[in-house]
């Protein structure tokens, strides 16, 4: 988690601008992305890469950033193209910063998660919100307006380092005034500022202080949490690679999420929470939840609606019969087994030790089952895709076989044994 107390001198600004497919992140997919370090008015780091979005390119999009399809064609893959942010991003004085951070961190969360990997709590500045606490005689806070406010001239304009560089600028600048005009000394001042409203710190305190009988409690692990209101309603589900941290993350001072998030904490009264062996069962499980509970403080996911899905909008899933074992980064002991038949989970066991005499005979009624015919659900296409992604991403460290039936169990304890020696020999 960002260390918000640092001085600014020694904060180090990630300064990101992304383009892409569209607007919506959740939808559209990245074809550019740029970063500048900033560290006490120095660049310490730049990097900047195309992206192939494995999808066309609207010509609107096109004229817009000049970027086409014939360019993005053998560009890197998304994952390769925001390492660089992530490794950036993974630094205790870090802080995430755009101009809209809203849209550019979207894009680049939904990167995150399609790798099968936990998204930080990084603090997020806002160079919009910041300008408009600074430039109170600015009438509007677009890239454009705010640069030549600052008399900063934007080159290469839409393309992902133009604007970038123009957003560094622009922040430097706002820096200066944070400074000056408002005491701004440390991050956590700064991240204050971009918000006209902030909850009274008394109503922070007390919130901790109802909490607390269940952030004691929180164990070091993966699993999936939900806060719940006082009729025990689930307003918000997510997951975690350490239910401990993430949790209590949602009670820094300052608070390092959004208002969607701070809103949803006004009505929180009770955590539940449930532990995974490992972070893909976590996320599976939040499919699940979220499915069912629809939780009003969550984003809305891609899912294709129940009634929409028809042969001429859903592709079949390609039929896959195989087993998944999938260790723990907590305890190497720990691993959660898959049985998938026809792109359908069919199982899903956490095997703590052994693999005990129960799970064997649930696995050996699995396999013989035949899998059941019909259209997807949006569940079910949802969790092969988080799985999907999960093995692209993770083959070194993931077991992969293909299901034989008549010996499921022994296939099942080789995988186990399999994937515990990855967690050891890694």
């Amino acid at each position: 988690m960002t260390n918000l107390d640092v001085s600014l001198g020694d904060v180090r600004f990630v300064v990101v601008d992304v383009e892409s497919t569209g607007g919506t992140s959740g939808e559209h997919r990245l074809i550019e992305i740029a970063m500048i370090v900033l560290q006490d008015g120095m660049i310490v780091d730049r990097h900047a890469s195309l992206v192939n979005p494995h999808e066309s390119i609207p010509d609107f999009i096109q004229r817009m950033t000049g970027i086409t399809e014939a360019m993005v064609e053998g560009a890197p893959e998304e994952a390769e193209a925001i390492a660089p942010v992530l490794a950036a991003l993974d630094h205790p004085h870090a802080v995430f910063v755009a101009h809209n951070v809203g849209f550019d961190w979207g894009f680049v969360q939904r990167a995150i998660e399609r790798q099968g990997r936990m998204v930080p709590p990084i603090a997020r500045l806002c160079t919009v919100k910041l300008s408009r606490r600074i430039h109170t005689d600015l009438a509007r806070h677009d890239l454009a307006s705010v640069s030549a406010h600052c008399q900063v001239e934007i080159t290469d304009r839409h393309r992902a380092m133009g604007d970038t560089e123009a957003t560094v600028e622009v922040l430097r600048s706002m820096l200066q005034r944070a400074q000056d005009e408002h005491q701004a000394a440390t991050l956590g001042d700064l991240i204050a500022l971009q918000y006209t409203e902030r909850s009274p710190a008394r109503r922070d305190i007390e919130l901790r202080q109802a909490m607390e009988k269940y952030l004691r409690d929180l164990p070091d692990a993966p699993g999936v949490y939900s806060f719940l209101s006082s009729k025990r309603n689930v307003l918000y589900v997510g997951t975690a690679q350490s239910l401990a941290t993430q949790v209590r993350s949602y009670f820094a001072d300052p608070p390092v999420h959004g208002r969607r998030v701070h809103k949803m904490l006004r009505y929180a009264k009770h955590i539940r929470w449930k532990q995974t062996g490992t972070y893909l069962g976590a996320m599976l499980l939040e499919a699940r939840e979220r499915s069912a509970k629809r939780p009003a403080y969550n984003t809305p996911t891609h899912n294709t609606p129940a009634d929409a899905l028809t042969p001429s909008t859903v592709e079949t899933p390609p039929e896959m019969d195989v087993l998944i074992a999938v260790p723990s980064a907590v305890r190497t002991t720990v691993v959660d087994l898959l049985l998938l038949r026809g792109g359908r989970v069919v199982a899903l066991h956490t095997v703590q030790d052994t693999l005990d005499s129960d799970i064997a005979d649930q696995l050996r009624l699995a396999a013989a089952e035949p899998v059941h015919n019909g259209r997807y659900t949006p569940q079910e296409l949802e969790q092969l895709r988080i799985i999907t992604s999960w093995i692209n991403t993770h083959k070194p460290r993931t077991a992969v076989a293909q299901l034989q039936v008549e010996r499921v169990v022994d296939q099942a304890r080789e995988l186990v044994a399999h994937a515990r020696s990855l967690v050891r020999h890694a």
